[in-house]
């Protein structure tokens, strides 16, 4: 009986998934980064506004990280659970969308003087 229902396709179809992909809500041309971009929480906004992606953090619970930022008039956020993961993907995400450049890390504000030697 049930090897009628597969040949019918009543169980499984004709054994091909019908799972659609999620949709971007606006162009890119990127596959990877349209699918990922797929996968955010989406609000529409002013058109006009833009703003870098950035990572927030609920100080109660370590592990409730936001990712989070506008692009293309729509506000973009998906949770992570992993801090230092999440801030490798808003870096990502901020380099292809607002083009930046690699900036290091630290910045030195004010070299400090060197030590002069006197000798006698």
């Amino acid at each position: 009986m049930q090897i009628n229902r597969i040949k019918t396709g009543e169980n499984w179809g004709n054994g091909r998934r019908k799972i659609k992909a999620p949709v971007a809500p606006f162009e890119i041309k990127d596959g990877k980064m349209r699918k990922y971009i797929a996968t955010f929480e989406r609000k529409k906004v002013n058109a006009n506004i833009r703003k870098k992606f950035t990572v927030k953090r609920n100080p109660d619970i370590p592990t409730d990280n936001t990712i989070n930022g506008i692009v293309n008039g729509y506000k973009l956020w998906i949770k992570h659970k992993n801090i230092t993961r999440a801030i490798y993907l808003a870096d990502k995400l901020n380099k292809y969308f607002f083009n930046l450049k690699e900036e290091p890390k630290f910045k030195i504000i004010k070299k400090a003087p060197k030590k002069q030697r006197i000798f006698i």
